[in-house]
């Protein structure tokens, strides 16, 4: 099995391989990024009074709340060209779990980590690889899993931990209660927050999730947590952000997609089942 490593940079781009640690069977896909993309190459503490970051361009938590200061302190935000596009989790000092669907176009990262509003505050690091899952499909999404290796290292402080996994195989129970926490709007379309929010999520079971989700697939790489109501869901701009399980905090999903816009009734938010995913993360981890 070998690595593709695609270069991005403003010529073509260029294709080598590599060998391949030990995984799965499936080949991972690999963006490096050429250093001279404008992505910051260290990782600093930003004062609060700094000029604003770009405007922010996504959509987020539907129906939730503003998070206090450190709740979810595994939480980061995906910027990409200076705006969030996604969230993440940070797994250790340079690895951070997200959706393969933020990355697979490549694009100008940086990842900040340790504050609620991520256009102030806390410690920001360059993105040197994006690691695509080898089974990820665009199509269905499914497998939307990627690992971002960083510049330099966010190490553990004020408002930073590094997340907790699940068991390798684990499946979080019907109605488990969890919480997705985000960046963006809190209506459907509706225009963004600078804020981090979250709202609570039961997970649904996953005979309901494929029935209520069909003719789109629904694989045993995913889990969906929702209402039936409606009012209360992950958004756009939420994408790659970590599904916590609220008894263990562990992150058991990363948001990936929705069906009939956020919140809608009989139409719960789907996150790829990391517990399916745990040999992938911990071979690039570290």
């Amino acid at each position: 099995m070998m690595k593709f490593i695609f270069v991005a940079s403003a010529i073509p781009a260029l294709v080598a391989a590599l060998p391949a640690p030990a995984s799965s069977g499936e080949a991972e896909i690999i963006w490096d990024k050429d250093a001279k993309l404008d992505a910051p190459t260290g990782s600093s503490h930003r004062n609060e009074n700094a000029p604003p970051r770009e405007e922010y361009m996504e959509a987020g938590i539907v129906g939730g709340y503003t998070a206090n200061p450190g709740e979810f302190p595994t939480t980061i935000s995906l910027l990409n060209g200076g705006s969030h596009s996604c969230g993440g989790a940070l797994i250790d000092p340079y690895t951070v779990l997200t959706a393969a669907h933020c990355v697979e176009m490549g694009g100008s990262f940086t990842v900040v980590a340790g504050t609620n509003q991520w256009r102030f505050g806390g410690e920001e690091s360059g993105v040197t690889q994006a690691i695509i899952h080898g089974g990820y499909d665009p199509s269905t999404l499914d497998n939307d899993f990627a690992i971002l290796k960083l510049s330099t290292p966010i190490f553990e402080g004020p408002n930073i931990a590094y997340a907790i996994l699940p068991p390798a195989g684990s499946d979080p129970a019907p109605d488990t209660p969890a919480t997705v926490a985000g960046w963006g709007a809190t209506r459907n379309n509706g225009p963004a927050t600078e804020d981090l929010m979250a709202v609570q999520v039961p997970v649904v079971h996953p005979d309901t999730c494929a029935d209520v989700l069909f003719p789109q697939p629904f694989t045993q790489n995913m889990i969906c947590a929702g209402y039936p109501e409606g009012g209360r869901d992950s958004c756009q701009g939420d994408s790659g952000g970590p599904l916590y399980d609220d008894f263990t905090g562990e992150v058991i999903g990363v948001v990936s997609f929705g069906l009939n816009g956020c919140a809608a009734p009989q139409s719960p938010g789907v996150y790829a089942r990391v517990g399916r995913a745990i040999g992938f993360i911990q071979n690039w981890s570290g």
